[in-house]
């Protein structure tokens, strides 16, 4: 590419976070949330002691958990443009 160029890049789930892996999705009990005094909200993102997941989905008296990328399974697409090139 050359200054001012620009280009449209897609880039499939498994060159970039992965696929969605349904066995890292976990549906847990709301008390744990209400006893620890957390209003659970979807994209949440929770430290926890297996690592990082995020609130997908808030039910009734349950609530999904994803240990997957919030990016993982979709389709990434960027727009670049070069603004300048240097040389080392």
């Amino acid at each position: 590419m050359e200054v001012g160029q620009e280009k449209e890049l897609k880039v499939p789930p498994e060159q970039g976070y992965g696929e969605d892996k349904p066995e890292l999705v976990q549906t847990i009990d709301s008390k744990l949330f209400d006893e620890a005094e957390i209003t659970p909200e979807v994209g949440m993102v929770l430290k926890t002691p297996h690592g990082n997941c995020h609130v997908t989905k808030i039910m009734d008296d349950k609530i999904e958990i994803s240990y997957n990328h919030p990016l993982a399974g979709k389709t990434l697409d960027y727009k670049v443009k070069v603004i300048n090139i240097e040389k080392k």
